[in-house]
């Protein structure tokens, strides 16, 4: 059974962010499904539901969880990946988010699976954890929603054990400062009815700079997988998903503005993942392991 605790002290920017997932995560879900972030596609006719999957799946590759392991979810939405990591590997797992009506549904969701989660209201930026007390840092598609990303890591580093492992998974941009300049003056109507649909506080950044506050934080071993070809069929089945439950998305407060976030936001989405203006990323980091001390004489 998961236990409640909530810490305060949110910014305004985290605020925003949190009211708009208040607002939105019952109709998001219901086109989404129970893992709420874009899927990795092995085959272009696998479902939404394998391929979000296979995302966490390919994301903790080679982290070697177990039964063990501790894991901090950074941005849990209603849990999903959470109690699919302790039921595949065993691992106890603390779920975050600044969205109250997440953590809600996260509980709701790991009621009679044990007592292996915790589900927090919290700031990635202060998640209230003691050092050194995690075995993994998982950030799947929020360190985009964080404005200080070097003080994301350098939190992730506090709460990691030595040898412990980071991993990000986010939408990215993949032009450089010019590219990216020329590509704003040339499609700018494209992109402002984009961030209306996709919601408050999301900063694109390139991958270099996730690697360059990562070892400005104090990782040492820093992997970068570009995995945007295999995650644009995300928006065809969220768009087509959106179709599906319409009626049901209508009953919800904010259905209406939902379903045009998968329609009209997907199909901008989709336009600029194939111009090569956004992708996405996997990011895989180690904090140092300190060698052991030696006996003394």
């Amino acid at each position: 059974m998961s236990k409640e605790r909530t810490f305060e002290g949110r910014t305004h920017a985290v605020d925003a962010v949190a009211k708009h997932y208040d607002l939105t995560t019952d109709a998001t879900h219901l086109v989404m499904g129970d893992h709420m972030h874009f899927g990795l596609f092995a085959n272009q006719d696998d479902s939404l539901a394998k391929a979000t999957v296979g995302m966490v799946d390919f994301a903790v590759a080679g982290c070697g969880l177990g039964k063990h392991s501790h894991v901090l979810d950074v941005g849990c939405g209603s849990g999903s990946a959470a109690i699919y990591l302790h039921e595949k590997f065993g691992c106890r797992v603390t779920g975050i988010s600044t969205s109250a009506r997440g953590i809600e549904l996260a509980r709701k969701n790991a009621v009679g699976r044990g007592d292996a989660f915790e589900f927090v209201v919290a700031d990635a930026l202060r998640t209230g954890l003691p050092a050194e007390s995690c075995d993994m840092v998982f950030i799947m598609e929020t360190a985009c929603h964080v404005r200080d990303l070097l003080a994301l890591m350098r939190e992730s580093l506090r709460v990691l054990k030595p040898g412990g492992r980071l991993v990000i998974t986010d939408p990215v941009a993949r032009k450089d400062l010019a590219g990216h300049i020329a590509f704003m003056l040339m499609n700018g109507p494209r992109l402002v009815p984009m961030k209306f649909a996709w919601g408050p506080g999301i900063h694109m950044r390139n991958p270099g700079t996730y690697a360059m506050h990562c070892h400005q934080a104090g990782f040492r071993t820093v992997e970068l997988i570009d995995l945007s070809e295999h995650v644009k069929p995300s928006m065809d089945r969220w768009e087509q998903r959106a179709l599906e439950v319409r009626d049901a998305l209508m009953k919800t407060s904010e259905g209406r503005s939902t379903f045009r976030k998968f329609t009209t936001g997907s199909e901008h989405l989709r336009f600029v993942f194939e111009q090569g203006f956004f992708g996405h990323m996997l990011l895989r980091a180690r904090k140092h392991q300190s060698p052991r001390a030696i006996p003394a004489l």
